[in-house]
């Protein structure tokens, strides 16, 4: 979702590097007229922000404003993690997801089961970031089990996420209802596949207000029941729609507006 606030700061912060840019000042100077005219923005007159920067090497404060606010750190707070995870794993760290089987192999059968256990690996399937896609593991856990002369199971597919809590604990009790069901409000377990995403396509209403159609939701979903609430509506310039989810649930509602199709 667009978010109007932080666009304005984005195009505000670039429209001030742009004017900057074509002066000839120092860094000292160039950063000074920076915060002066964001001081003196008349879009941000009634905004709170603060910044805090300290040598690398001597840990003194360089420059601080406002300090002593309470903000709410939003995606800030990534920073945070990422520093204290290279802090106790170290930069060369990789999830390791391990697979087993269990049983007897006889006649190119497994009499037994596949085992995933997770090792809470957060890109696990997700193809983000040079991480390995969801076909791209299924494949590899494919091409072992060709090796070991292995092409039916005759068992179950146990998936084992006990690494970390199984239960409404995989999300944070302050977060937005609006958030949860969203990409960018998935839970953590331990087995994330494919980011515990999934999309939803939709085929677009030809009328004002009337009820788009889910088409397909991918990967599919098992014992889960979608209730769409989404219209076209083509007074809204925006199209927001957003998926409400809860924590271990299995009701899903997608509510929101979508443009109506265009007629050709």
């Amino acid at each position: 979702m667009s978010n109007p606030a932080f666009a304005l700061i984005f195009c505000m912060f670039q429209g001030i590097s742009i004017f900057l840019n074509g002066q000839n000042i120092g860094p000292k100077d160039r950063y000074e007229q920076a915060k002066y005219t964001l001081h003196g923005h008349s879009e941000l007159k009634n905004a709170s922000f603060s910044w805090c920067f300290r040598d690398a090497a001597t840990r003194q404060i360089v420059d601080s404003f406002h300090t002593e606010l309470r903000l709410v750190p939003a995606s800030t707070a990534k920073l945070t993690a990422t520093i204290a995870s290279l802090e106790l794993l170290g930069p060369d760290y990789k999830y390791q997801t391990q697979v087993y089987i269990r049983g007897e192999i006889m006649r190119n059968q497994l009499h037994g089961d596949l085992i995933v256990v997770g090792s809470g690996d957060p890109s696990f399937g997700s193809g983000i970031a040079g991480s390995a896609s969801a076909d791209s593991i299924l494949s590899k856990i494919y091409l072992a089990l060709q090796k070991i002369q292995v092409k039916k199971i005759k068992g179950s597919i146990i998936i084992d996420p006990q690494v970390l809590p199984y239960n409404h604990l995989s999300i944070p009790g302050s977060w937005q209802w609006e958030d949860m069901g969203n990409y960018y409000g998935a839970g953590i377990y331990g087995v994330n596949w494919r980011s515990n995403s999934f999309s939803i396509q939709v085929v677009r209403g030809t009328k004002q207000s009337e009820k788009i159609e889910i088409e397909r939701i991918s990967p599919k979903l098992y014992d889960v029941e979608f209730i769409n609430l989404v219209k076209s509506n083509e007074s809204n310039p925006d199209e927001d729609l957003y998926i409400y989810s809860a924590p271990m649930g299995k009701t899903v509602f997608v509510d929101g507006n979508i443009h109506q199709q265009t007629k050709s």
